[in-house]
């Protein structure tokens, strides 16, 4: 089998490029970059970009990717001529199967006529770019994507990675996008699931990496892809939810269906919770990463974590019991609709969806969800006008106590049906409004005077339309004065 196509020599490649591996920062070997060394983080901005830009034939391995994200077993066989059918109606990634070495040159050929379809290969799951944090552990910036737009197309990346086919977009599938605080969802869209449109795609360079697929791979072959794999990532992926994940974190997985049936049942009360209609026709992924760009975790696509959670999210026995209030949070705010989040409230409202999954996946009520947390006290505070996230999740507490999840559910589905956006509009007092008047219906109860006392006073008209139904006020609330 032939040999995949090595690295340039050193003479060949421009002098910064050494002086820019020797100064690569790893987790061993931290680099302080403070926002206030302009001439520091200039070099850094000027070297990440003209890295990123070499032609394909002057990239090379750079040292830091034995730190990670990690390099390929000595004496693996690099596969030649494989076949990869890239299925139009996937949008986003999708993994071939294999893992690029650091350096080495991955080769994709397609038909002439997918050549305008907008594809493009991607080696490397690791796309956070770090640049804005003060002490690195890794090269800000180690993902690689290149558009595939001949027959034939060459990409390398010095950090290596997993190798992924990226899909558009398809217009023709219409439907409807609606923003969320973690990304977007399509509704009505028009998948033909039966007959998808495929590209055949042929790739040399990289090894085979471990490829987990639920309702696919059976145990005797995952333990065989485990045994046998060179690369240090792998995926595991269900019909909602997939994971790239470090080998030596795979390996500990001893029933990969059950987990992913778990992660694919908390995707499928996350967008039932959202209210959002029809199906979900594009997973969510996540990943983990030595360096993140913000924060202890992210939402988005793929969203974010540090090493550790890699161990946490295979970790079924805990998830069961205690869920993962991290997680389940990152994943809200993916399924957090705009239209109903009031200012200063995207970390707040995001938690009804966290709550949700604590009680759908743990049978863990608000109560008991987050050690320590007392919303009766929390609610004293927000009254008092605390603009605390947690004060302010309890505010929704007695409404959960009173009138179930399944309201909260009700509301958010009154937006997403047909002209459900309608006069709503995106000022804060539009959208309290087109909130407590929403809710109100829902559950036929005038909760105007109990959202006043919390500081989300509705406006006069909208308090006039709701008088006629019976007033709401939560045990101990009740000698609250009526919202003038």
């Amino acid at each position: 089998m032939a040999a995949p196509e090595v690295a340039p020599t050193l003479k060949q490649v421009p002098e910064w490029v050494a002086e820019l591996e020797q100064a690569t920062p790893t987790e061993a070997k931290k680099l302080a970059v403070p926002k206030d060394n302009a001439e520091l983080r200039e070099k850094w901005k000027r070297w990440v970009k003209d890295y990123a830009e070499l032609p394909v034939e002057l990239v090379r391995a750079n040292p830091a990717a034995a730190a990670f994200p990690g390099v390929v077993k000595p004496g693996t066989k690099p596969v030649t001529d494989f076949r990869f059918s890239v299925d139009m109606n996937q949008p986003r990634w999708q993994f071939t199967g294999l893992y690029a070495a650091p350096g080495e040159i991955v080769t994709v050929a397609l038909p002439a006529e997918a050549t305008k379809r907008g594809l493009k290969v991607r080696i490397g799951c690791h796309t956070d770019n770090i640049t804005k944090q003060e002490k690195w552990s890794r090269f800000p910036s180690i993902s690689r994507a290149t558009e595939l737009k001949e027959p034939t197309t060459r990409i390398a990346n010095p950090f290596g990675g997993l190798v992924y086919i990226e899909v558009p977009r398809d217009k023709d599938r219409g439907g409807i996008e609606m923003k969320t605080y973690g990304g977007y969802i399509w509704l009505d869209e028009k998948v033909d699931s039966a007959r998808p449109p495929v590209v055949d795609a042929r790739i040399t360079g990289g090894v085979a990496a471990p490829s987990y697929r639920l309702g696919v791979t059976r145990p005797e072959q995952w333990s065989a892809q485990l045994a046998a794999t060179g690369a240090p990532w792998g995926e595991m992926a269900g019909k909602r939810f997939i994971f790239s994940l470090p080998i030596d974190i795979l390996r500990t997985v001893k029933d990969p269906e059950a987990v992913m049936r778990y992660w694919d049942k908390v995707l499928d009360d996350a967008w039932k919770f959202g209210g959002w209609r029809g199906e979900r026709h594009v997973p969510e992924r996540f990943v983990p990463d030595i360096m993140i760009s913000a924060g202890y975790l992210h939402s988005g696509y793929p969203f974010m974590g540090h090493y550790v959670h890699a161990k946490e999210v295979v970790d079924l026995e805990t998830l069961k019991t205690k869920g993962n209030w991290g997680f389940f949070h990152e994943l809200g705010h993916n399924h957090e609709g705009q239209a109903y989040t009031f200012d200063g409230f995207v970390e707040v409202v995001v938690n009804l969806h966290t709550l949700y999954l604590m009680k759908s996946m743990a049978n863990l009520d608000a109560r008991q969800a987050r050690p320590g947390w007392k919303p009766e006290e929390e609610l004293k505070k927000v009254v008092g006008g605390s603009e605390d996230a947690f004060a302010r999740l309890a505010l929704y507490v007695p409404l959960i106590d009173a009138f179930g999840f399944e309201a909260l559910t009700k509301t958010f589905q009154t937006y997403w049906a047909k002209d459900g956006l309608q006069g709503v509009g995106t000022g804060n007092q539009q959208k309290i409004d087109a909130f407590v008047e929403r809710y109100s219906t829902t559950v036929g109860k005038n909760c105007a005077d109990y959202f006043a006392l919390v500081h989300l006073k509705c406006s006069e008209p909208v308090a006039k339309k709701l008088s006629s139904l019976p007033r709401f006020m939560p045990a101990g609330l009740e000698q609250a004065p009526a919202a003038k």
